[in-house]
């Protein structure tokens, strides 16, 4: 999971994502093409509860 600030928006944090990636994937010696990735605001998403 990546934080980031909510000014910065969602495409900031799939880049922020994408470049930790990339460093893991380097770190341990895997190779990589074209990563891609999808950030969602946790702030605005909808959660649904089970009624009772």
């Amino acid at each position: 999971m990546i934080v980031s600030d909510a000014a910065d928006g969602e495409e900031m944090a799939a880049a922020l994502a994408e470049e930790k990636a990339e460093a893991a994937l380097t770190a341990a010696g895997y190779g990589y093409r074209e990563l891609r990735s999808s950030a969602t605001d946790m702030d605005t998403m909808k959660v649904n509860r089970k009624g009772r």
